[in-house]
């Protein structure tokens, strides 16, 4: 049933040339998966030439996550040239620019750094990306407990990180301890690069999420000349797009977060304080989907702002039952009758929220920006052609399974 509903989905979203892109995709990647995992050691290359055309497309389809599965434990025998190679979704190259990659035929070989010599080498994994990895793997990362046999040293990094910064450590060990998480308990207070302060949970993707709030989505905003006064924030995490983007807001403005995570609402309630917002941003405390109600939101356990709603998620160790509302009662909670701007990250109920309020958005949405990915409803690009058929021009980055919108709307701006 499940297949059937894929090859239904691709049909739908770009007719029959993507339904056999698919099935080409979907049989050479198989047959790379079975040479990757019954191959002996020996066979370095042709194993490091099937991890490199598989983890080349976009992670996020279950072919790439299942060969994840076979890197991390395979590690030693993917070498090339005494250089440890790594392949990487095509929308996380930026990420490994920081560290000096060379990018040669679709490859990424991470050069020596600094004085460290060729038997020295470092994988660099962006916090985010831990959420693609299976979560026994993820864990055996995150807490870093010995490097892998060829000699690789795991650092947790942040997207904006510059590996030069680190001020000259004494061996790879060091380097990792300064620039990976804090494993330590509790919360602690950073400030991002736009000048508020957070409270994060230390060992979490919380801080990660905080910067990549403000380049995904903010940045992109104070490039298009947005100065509103109203935002909707649909999947709050601890506050980190409400309260940057008060930075951009005229007064008097007015915030409401949606957020249904018991911890991650605690954290966007402390840090409304933190940064004097209490006037200005009101949490709800709440789902949202297509109707009111009560919902089973599964807690993510590796990722503070993947929590899903009716949708079973893998690393899930908790669920909550939570109030459910929809997208017209939360528009009404405006004094304004324009939403100057939604911000929506959803983790796959952008679909179910939005869909049955197509003529709503274009009469009363000025701007969105978000996520969007696959639901039982639709892909991404499923939903970017929603918003452009009522009235949006839209700009985007990734593909159908991942990527990251902004949509102005054309008949209120």
């Amino acid at each position: 049933m499940e297949l059937i509903q894929k090859i239904a989905s691709a049909y739908k979203s770009g007719g029959t040339r993507n339904l056999l892109r698919r099935a080409f995709g979907y049989i050479d990647t198989r047959a790379r998966l079975k040479l990757f995992s019954a191959a002996p050691p020996f066979l370095g290359k042709q194993k490091n030439d099937s991890a490199v055309k598989i983890l080349a497309k976009q992670a996020g389809d279950e072919q790439s996550i299942e060969m994840l599965m076979w890197l991390v434990p395979n590690l030693n025998s993917l070498k090339s040239d005494d250089q440890l190679t790594i392949a990487v979704p095509n929308y996380w190259k930026k990420v490994f620019g920081m560290v000096r990659p060379l990018l040669l035929n679709g490859r990424l070989e991470l050069c020596p750094i600094g004085e460290y010599s060729p038997q020295v080498r470092l994988m660099v994994i962006n916090r985010a990306m831990l959420n693609q990895i299976p979560p026994q793997y993820a864990q055996r990362i995150a807490q870093m407990q010995v490097p892998f046999a060829n000699g690789a040293y795991i650092v947790i990094a942040d997207r904006g990180l510059r590996l030069s910064t680190v001020p000259n450590p004494e061996s790879p060990r060091q380097l990792a301890e300064q620039v990976a998480d804090n494993k330590a308990p509790g919360d602690v207070v950073i400030v991002s690069r736009y000048g508020f302060q957070f409270a994060v949970r230390t060992g979490t993707m919380d801080e990660g999420i905080v910067d990549e709030v403000r380049s995904e989505y903010l940045d992109p905003l104070s490039g298009i000349d947005f100065h509103g006064t109203t935002v909707l924030d649909l999947g709050g995490h601890i506050g980190s797009f409400s309260i940057q983007v008060s930075a951009l807001l005229k007064q008097p403005m007015q915030i409401i977060i949606v957020e249904p995570a018991p911890r991650n609402a605690e954290l966007i309630r402390k840090n409304i304080g933190l940064n004097q917002l209490q006037s200005s941003i009101e949490l709800k405390e709440m789902a949202v989907s297509s109707a009111s109600g009560v919902g089973t939101l599964f807690i993510s356990s590796d990722n503070t702002g993947g929590n899903k709603l009716n949708m079973v998620e893998h690393s899930s160790a908790e669920t909550v039952e939570v109030p459910v509302t929809d997208f017209p009662t939360l528009l009404r909670g405006f004094s304004s009758e324009i939403l100057d701007l939604l911000k929506i990250d959803v983790e796959g109920s952008e679909h179910a929220i939005l869909f049955p309020h197509g003529r709503l958005l274009s009469q009363k949405v000025r701007v969105i920006v978000g996520e969007a990915g696959g639901s039982d409803r639709g892909d991404g690009l499923a939903f970017l052609r929603f918003l452009e058929q009522n009235g949006f021009t839209v700009s985007h980055k990734g593909n159908e399974s991942q990527l990251i919108f902004l949509a102005v709307n054309k008949h209120l701006n």
